[in-house]
């Protein structure tokens, strides 16, 4: 009798929980602590089939100032651990990043660090956390250097060599900020002060980082920033292959020059199906800029500003396999893309922030579409609440193969903005 009420319990809990899931197309909370959440990135747990969620949080402002919280959510964003702090250092923390260990069973968290910052600037620390959200030692140093600014951190992991590869960017050549990497092992020791990785041309920025075990190879992504004349820039897309033992494989190449403007890129803008010889890499351009079109919204006749672009790139050579096309064309701003693929489909799916809204600079959305690997495309589709107020950005998008569902994350302003900012998420 008690083992048959344990199993009518057990049963009812979990329709429960089934009831309790977020919906596709619905968005919903992920974050809701007191004070500002933003910045979101998230990794995916393929043993686990569960996500590591991580943000900048605000709600310690009064003691520790800005910090770095996280949690671990299941595939269809229900939570599985409560909110925790990932780090509660003095100053401030941001821009966090994560990758996940597939063979030790382990996260790590980067994030750009204040704690010295009256003596050495920006620092990048990092610290490991076990599948069960539980921390994996202390915090600790990767790039760390006196008097030099290093910050805004992605990085990746080679099962194959079970380590990280962490980018960032970093001005100790003449304060001119260039992309530096460093390995990071599976226990949490960095390995050495960093290597440069982008060294080329004038400024670079908004590094972005993939492994590729077929190849034994990392895509190395970022933005380069060239003072033309001293009215002009031009921002490039830049791209670099580095071997799984930390060599530059071949030369940097160019994915595309945006003179007009081009956003940094966001931590996940690049992504690839492991039956192409391709990578696709995604940024947004301002080719466009200021042309004048009609709004699809029927907001009237306004003027473009950037749009998203794509391309494929292949994976010996980083030459173009399709030239570049557009994703997303509308009235204002679409910027800030990531990028996520879904094996099972063969496809994949690019979201971004939009601006095609009346220009209130409060309404601003959250629109996604499907690529496939041959560049055909489905409609695009909101992805973020229409009805809503408010601002909506900084989105990022993982995937689970087992159930079958894309998790879209974004910072979301429709409860008032500044301190009432969340982060929101929608399952696709």
């Amino acid at each position: 009798m008690h083992r048959l009420m344990a199993i009518l319990v057990s049963l009812a809990l979990g329709a429960a929980a089934v009831q309790a899931a977020p919906s596709k197309g619905l968005d919903f909370p992920i974050a809701e602590g007191n004070g500002m959440q933003g910045r979101p990135a998230m990794t995916y747990d393929p043993n686990g089939d569960r996500f590591f969620l991580t943000w900048l949080d605000y709600r310690n402002k009064g003691t520790s100032g800005l910090d770095i919280y996280g949690r671990i959510v299941d595939s269809r964003g229900n939570p599985v651990t409560p909110e925790f702090p990932v780090t509660r250092s003095l100053q401030s923390q941001s821009f966090p990043a994560v990758a996940f260990d597939t063979v030790n069973n382990r996260f790590l968290v980067t994030w750009s660090d204040w704690r010295d910052a009256a003596d050495i600037d920006s620092d990048v620390y990092g610290r490991l956390f076990n599948a069960d959200g539980s921390p994996y030692g202390d915090e600790f140093q990767i790039a760390a250097l006196r008097g030099v600014s290093q910050k805004f951190a992605s990085l990746a992991f080679d099962p194959v060599r079970q380590r990280f590869l962490v980018l960032w960017v970093d001005n100790r050549n003449h304060y001119v900020d260039k992309i530096y990497g460093a390995f990071v092992g599976a226990d949490g020791h960095a390995q050495g002060d960093g290597f440069p990785v982008a060294m080329v041309g004038e400024y670079q920025d908004s590094p972005s980082v993939l492994f590729d075990q077929r190849k034994d190879q990392f895509l190395v992504v970022w933005r380069n920033i060239r003072n033309v004349t001293p009215e002009r820039f031009e921002k490039a897309v830049i791209g670099r292959f580095v071997t799984g033992d930390g060599n530059p494989r071949g030369a940097a190449f160019q994915i595309a020059l945006e003179e007009h403007g081009c956003t940094p890129l966001s931590l996940k803008a690049a992504s690839f199906s492991p039956g192409e010889d391709f990578y696709f890499v995604a940024w947004s351009s301002g080719r466009n800029y200021n042309e004048v079109m009609a709004s699809t919204g029927g907001y009237g006749d306004r003027q473009r500003g950037l749009d998203v672009y794509g391309a494929f790139i292949g994976v010996d050579d980083g030459g173009m396999r399709k030239e570049p096309f557009m994703i997303a064309s509308e009235i204002d701003y679409q910027e800030m893309p990531s990028v996520e693929y879904d094996p099972n489909s063969d496809r994949f799916l690019v979201v971004w922030y939009d601006l095609r809204r009346p220009p209130t600079n409060k309404n601003t959305d959250i629109y996604a579409r499907y690529v496939t690997p041959k560049g055909t495309m489905t409609d695009e589709f909101l992805v973020s609440d229409e009805m809503a107020s408010g601002s909506r950005q900084y989105p990022t998008v993982g995937f689970s193969p087992r159930s079958n569902a894309f998790l879209i994350l974004w910072e979301d302003g429709r409860n008032g903005g500044g301190e009432k900012t969340r982060i929101f998420g929608a399952v696709r």
